[in-house]
């Protein structure tokens, strides 16, 4: 019950629900700023889905993905194959952290 609440309370379920992206933040949240982190502490609110620039890059030892990951507001309706297509859909999303 005690790990339980530890999680609910720091904000590690809402993680596990929701998703963060590549700088800290928690998808649908208002997040707090983290020192030494570039872009950390945005209104994400808004932003509820994980977006993976890359999601097929994947780290088969560590199984995670290594793609940078964004909050959006809705995912792409179709595939992204070209960098125009990339930068279309983040001036729709009003993002511009791609890296």
């Amino acid at each position: 019950g005690s790990i339980c609440g530890y999680t609910v309370v720091t904000g590690g379920a809402a993680r596990l629900v929701f998703g963060y992206d590549s700088y800290g933040n928690t998808c649908g949240r208002r997040n707090e700023q983290m020192e030494g982190v570039w872009l950390s502490g945005l209104d994400h609110r808004d932003r509820k889905f994980v977006f993976f620039l890359d999601p097929c890059n994947i780290d088969i030892v560590q199984r995670r993905i290594r793609s940078t990951a964004l909050c959006v507001s809705l995912c792409p309706s179709e595939e992204l194959k070209t960098y125009q297509d990339l930068k279309r859909f983040a001036m729709i999303n009003g993002r511009r952290e791609c890296v």
